[in-house]
């Protein structure tokens, strides 16, 4: 193989955020603050109003007056009791909305640095083009040390968020806000729109099929393309192989280093239209493999 002289510089990329955060327990409504805390203040009303109604039929009105005062004051004590209760189940429960849309937003942020990473590592077609075109320092960045290497982008969808949110602990489910909450973590389980990606490391073959035969063919240069820009030719190397009308659409691969001859003596032997040259092509991949 020719050698090829290139300047790796030293590989800078997005943080990836991956960890889990928990999603705190609603509270739950204090019987205190709600209706049957308004029950409790009215039953021992009656119950003084009903004494003193009963005292007033001895013919003693000023024996009704000690029953009044106590009426008023136990409903007032009462009622204020009630209402400080209810501003107390208020404020709780504003602040666990206000939790819940921090922890939003901090999720929203995870996930934007996510999609940043991703998008970064496994850019469109053509953005790996443009990074061909200008010689950008990042083209053979990866290395076989690095867990993306040999990795391909396949496309567009959902994937799993690096950051996990998990439910709450205590699954509350008669708490005002438990559908808020477990809303919020079915909404960050997923990061949408995303580069989905393939490592040819773990997987022996990728195949693919369409009915639109040009789309399959731009997927498979794209993927080459993208092998090529972010590998380097000495560590990763293409052969293409295919019949003679995918001749013209491949010719541009033997001017890549990685599909260059080992042979000096000869333009490429690692691309193969002839259908008479199959099988000695396929004797030469397996010898090298």
């Amino acid at each position: 193989m020719r050698a090829v002289q290139f300047n790796r510089p030293p590989r800078l990329q997005p943080e990836l955020p991956i960890g889990e955060r928990t999603v705190p327990n609603p509270p739950t409504r204090s019987i205190a603050s709600g209706s049957l805390g308004m029950v409790a203040l009215v039953l021992p009303l009656i119950s003084i109003l009903a004494y003193a109604l009963l005292a007033s039929r001895g013919g003693n009105p000023l024996f009704i007056l000690p029953m009044g005062i106590t009426a008023i004051a136990s409903g007032a004590v009462g009622f204020l009791t009630w209402r400080n209760n209810q501003r107390a189940e208020e404020q709780k429960q504003e602040s666990y909305r206000t939790a819940l849309a921090a922890l939003q937003r901090e999720m929203e942020e995870h996930q934007n640095q996510q999609m940043n990473f991703l998008v970064h590592n496994y850019p469109p077609v053509d953005t790996v083009l443009s990074m061909a075109q200008t010689t950008s320092e990042r083209l053979f960045e990866r290395r076989p040390g690095d867990p993306d290497f040999g990795a391909i982008r396949v496309g567009a969808g959902r994937v799993t968020s690096s950051m996990e949110l998990k439910p709450p602990s205590s699954d509350q489910l008669d708490a005002p806000q438990s559908q808020a909450a477990h809303k919020l973590v079915s909404d960050f389980r997923y990061l949408q729109d995303a580069p989905i990606t393939i490592s040819l490391r773990t997987t022996n073959a990728v195949g693919v099929t369409a009915s639109n035969t040009k789309l399959a063919n731009d997927f498979a240069r794209a993927v080459a393309a993208h092998l090529a820009a972010f590998h380097a030719p000495h560590e990763l190397r293409l052969f293409v192989v295919g019949g003679a009308d995918a001749k013209a659409q491949w010719n541009w691969a033997r001017r890549l280093p990685h599909c260059a001859s080992q042979n000096p003596a000869v333009e490429s032997q690692q691309l193969c239209f002839d259908e008479g040259q199959y099988a000695k092509f396929w004797d030469q991949l397996q010898y090298e493999l």
